[in-house]
């Protein structure tokens, strides 16, 4: 799963705003609750959020997906610091997720906050019963998504120290971010001790029985009007581990060639241009001297996993808007490091 919080940004901007006037009844809130698929952690956590008990449908439901997608965030995100080749990777993803995405998020949720009326104060009274959506139910959601990000962002600065240069306290996080004194008792816990729940065994066989090695060179020869590995790539081991990640994401099988599935072609030729952009190509050859032009890249790409993109390389060359929203959706793509 690519995981860049969108059920957050759906909550706050999208189809998922509770707050749009769009009327929907207790029983579809209490319907769409049953169908969602509870996350589990695959790792010990540090925290929790120890917030109200949501006690109406629409609360149960948001409830739901606020703890779901925290939980399927730092699933993956842990999971992409264990996977980095070194230091320096592990401190731009973290800076990235501390100093970007989450500060972002928080000030998003405080402008939400502010426009609705949504503070704290409003779940403090008698919970009254209504068939409709009260703001006291956007002031439960926007409160409970808030606290969900400052566990977020503190479980990530308490997991990894060495790698945060400004480290922030919950009460500076309150300060500022939601102009706001932190509350005398925090909602933020430590998490209980758990069992982490592994995915079921016919899930994984596949990828038990079919494994990628990463090749920090040619695998064949390379041909006339195709660049070696040597000439063209400009970091071996940051590459090894971008084309790691096209096997992980279903681009390229265990032998380097091109899965062809629906709509890959597009996206392939996408990612060949945000590398190029991340700079992990030399810029120039030698033997003969000369600029290393992108059809050099393409052709070497084509030739190195068996594809056939020129038409899909050309026709994104002047779609800079539609790499960056496909990016964006990536999560994996979004952070690779720059060469």
């Amino acid at each position: 799963m690519n995981n860049e919080l969108q059920i957050y940004h759906k909550i706050l901007f999208l189809d998922l705003n509770p707050w749009s006037g769009k009327e929907i009844p207790d029983a579809k809130y209490t319907e769409l609750t049953r169908q969602l698929n509870k996350a589990f952690y695959a790792f010990q956590p540090l925290y929790q959020v120890d917030f109200h008990k949501p006690l109406t449908p629409i609360r149960k439901y948001y409830h739901g997906l606020i703890e779901n997608e925290a939980i399927d965030y730092l699933n993956e995100f842990h999971n992409e610091i264990s996977l980095s080749l070194n230091d320096l990777e592990k401190k731009y993803l973290i800076h990235t997720a501390l100093k970007r995405k989450l500060s972002e998020k928080f000030r998003e949720t405080s402008d939400a906050i502010e426009s609705n009326n949504s503070y704290l104060d409003a779940l403090s009274g008698p919970l009254q019963q209504s068939k409709q959506a009260k703001p006291s139910d956007f002031s439960f959601i926007l409160q409970f998504l808030k606290y969900s990000l400052i566990r977020i962002y503190l479980e990530i600065q308490k997991t990894y120290p060495q790698f945060v240069e400004e480290p922030l306290s919950e009460p500076e996080i309150h300060a500022l971010f939601f102009k706001e004194p932190a509350p005398e008792n925090s909602f933020i816990k430590q998490a209980p001790q758990i069992t982490p729940k592994l995915p079921d065994v016919h899930l994984v066989t596949s990828k038990i029985e079919v494994t990628f090695k990463a090749f920090t060179n040619d695998l064949k020869e390379p041909g006339k009007g195709i660049l070696d590995y040597k000439t063209i790539i400009k970091n071996p081991q940051r590459f090894a581990s971008f084309e790691e990640q096209l096997f992980s994401n279903g681009y390229i099988d265990e032998n380097y060639c091109f899965c062809n599935k629906h709509g890959q072609k597009e996206e392939l030729a996408m990612i060949f241009h945000l590398l190029i952009t991340r700079n992990y190509f030399n810029k120039r050859r030698f033997q003969p001297n000369g600029e290393i032009e992108p059809i050099d890249i393409r052709k070497f790409f084509d030739h190195r996993y068996q594809a056939s993109l020129d038409k899909q390389f050309r026709s994104y060359k002047q779609k800079a808007e539609k790499i960056k929203d496909f990016i964006a959706k990536h999560r994996w793509l979004d952070i690779l490091p720059p060469c």
